[in-house]
């Protein structure tokens, strides 16, 4: 990007390990939240799908008030939740 773009951080969690990577995105380009990714992850050693956050914070309040949860909005708001406990980050094995 040049130095004149605008860029925002996005936050993005493995679906194997959990392991939550900052990224930065052009302004105008950002995604959804639970939008997919494949990226390198440097906890697993390999390619993964990440799932995307935007902002982590953000998204365990607006879970957190949700009756409702998808299948991945609870194993995503599960690791999220630990994280804030200070727990162990639970794998979310998303399938292919």
């Amino acid at each position: 990007m040049n130095s004149k773009s605008y860029a925002t951080s996005t936050d993005l969690m493995c679906s194997k390990c959990g392991e939550i990577q900052v990224i930065y995105r052009h302004f105008k380009k950002h995604k959804k939240p639970f939008h997919i990714k494949d990226m390198w992850c440097p906890n697993c050693q390999t390619d993964s799908k990440f799932i995307e956050l935007k902002d982590r914070d953000i998204l365990y309040f607006r879970l957190l008030d949700k009756e409702e949860k998808t299948e991945l909005e609870q194993l995503v708001f599960d690791n999220l939740e630990s994280r804030r406990n200070g727990g162990k980050v639970k794998q979310l094995a998303i399938r292919k």
